[in-house]
């Protein structure tokens, strides 16, 4: 998606104000779930599709650690900016 933003891109960077929920729901056949973000940063998840839902987003995700997983999202306010910090996309 980072490409999307600007071709010569591999990245961006979101910024969640007052974030509320912020949940990776793992694929596969049991129900697992962690808000830890240390672990959901180490899966190095590449976005797939993001969508507003209900009451924030969801983020459908791969990973090369995991085979991947829907990340909820609920914050005020998300602020996304381009690899170089210097340009907000929101």
């Amino acid at each position: 998606m980072a490409e999307i933003i600007n071709e010569k891109f591999n990245w961006f960077y979101c910024e969640l104000v007052d974030c509320e929920e912020f949940l990776l729901e793992i694929w596969g056949d049991e129900k697992e779930h962690t808000s830890d973000l240390n672990t959901i940063i180490a899966y190095e998840l590449e976005i797939l599709d993001a969508h507003p839902s209900n009451d924030g987003i969801f983020v459908s995700c791969r990973s090369d650690e995991i085979i991947g997983g829907n990340l909820h999202i609920k914050a005020r306010n998300i602020k996304i900016y381009d690899e170089s910090k210097k340009n907000n996309f929101s």
